[in-house]
């Protein structure tokens, strides 16, 4: 059975409720505005990204000392995704590994770290 490209608006409900569960599941708090994570997190949390491709349903929670990072990645992405699928802007291809590292990684070290630390961001879930 062939893939289908995935909309922003999917990515979006994906995201939110991947960043819900780690909330739930073990994550203590959100990392305090203009937290930074240590150097050492930040390359566990990229591994952990790049091996979370493989079965995004049924992948095992994240040890706890990276679920509170990984809980604000999956929301700033949740946040990106909603913003693009707002404007109309199509469809950015099947769910894989290239597209969760795009934007759990690249999209996190290019811009969503700034974006989180900037006192413009609200939460738009509340917690």
């Amino acid at each position: 059975m062939a893939s289908r490209p995935i909309t922003w608006s999917e990515v979006h409900e994906l995201f939110q409720t991947l960043a819900h569960v780690y909330r739930n599941d073990g994550a203590t708090a959100m990392p305090a505005r203009l937290a930074v994570p240590r150097p050492q997190v930040e390359a566990e949390c990229d591994q952990w990204c790049r091996e979370m491709h493989r079965d995004l349903a049924e992948a095992p929670l994240p040890p706890p000392h990276l679920r509170d990072w990984l809980m604000v990645r999956a929301l700033m992405v949740a946040s990106l995704a909603k913003a693009l699928a707002d404007k109309g802007e199509p469809s950015p291809g099947e769910l894989g590994q290239a597209l969760i590292e795009q934007l759990m990684i690249h999209e996190w070290h290019g811009a969503l770290l700034t974006r989180w630390n900037s006192s413009g961001f609200q939460n738009p879930y509340g917690w």
